[in-house]
């Protein structure tokens, strides 16, 4: 048997079902340290694949249709409490959130995806300085990081993901104070 093939534009190959073993091996082979990945479905698969996504130290998005986490099984106050504790971990858990379209760049590589609501949630966000091109460390929900080290002279960059292109920010460096050494002594006329 296979998966029934997600029913969103933009959907491919290089999503991942759970109906086989070798299913389970590819996501294995797929899932790396500091990945977004957005997970799909509130069921217990979903819930599982997100704690071993997390685990391996991707950046998970629980993706969840319905107005709470496991509404077949779990009133609203339970699934709550369930979804504050997956959120404590780091998990972004996102209910009352359908999916309209996977996202793809130009190579056709997944880049994110796009709600009913029309929020784009990004699988990478990079900075962008002249013709370079910096991956930024996802910290949480929409907070991304990018250290700077060792800047010599101003630095012009934008930030990309995707199609979006934001505007051009500038860091100024100044230059370094020079301190020089002196020493004061206090007299008693003024």
């Amino acid at each position: 048997s296979r998966g029934r093939p997600a029913p969103w534009p933009g959907s491919g190959d290089d999503i991942h079902y759970f109906v086989r073993l070798p299913d389970l091996q590819r996501l294995d082979q797929d899932a790396r340290a500091g990945k977004a990945v957005a997970v799909i479905g509130g069921g217990l698969i979903g819930v599982e694949v997100a704690e071993v996504l997390h685990l391996r130290g991707c950046k998970v998005h629980f993706i969840i249709r319905e107005p709470w986490y496991f509404p077949v099984a779990l009133d609203e106050r339970e699934a709550e409490v369930v979804a504050a504790h997956i959120r404590g971990h780091g998990v972004q858990v996102r209910t009352q959130t359908a999916v309209q379209e996977i996202l793809r760049d130009g190579g056709g590589k997944i880049r994110g995806i796009r709600t009913a609501g029309g929020e784009e949630i990004p699988a990478e966000i990079f900075v962008r300085t002249g013709d370079a091109s910096f991956k930024m460390m996802k910290e949480r929900g929409f907070q991304y990081t990018y250290l700077f080290k060792s800047l010599q002279g101003n630095v012009r960059f934008r930030l990309v993901t995707g199609d979006y292109r934001s505007e051009e920010y500038e860091i100024r460096v100044f230059p370094k104070p020079i301190i020089l050494s002196f020493e004061m002594t206090r007299s008693e006329e003024h």
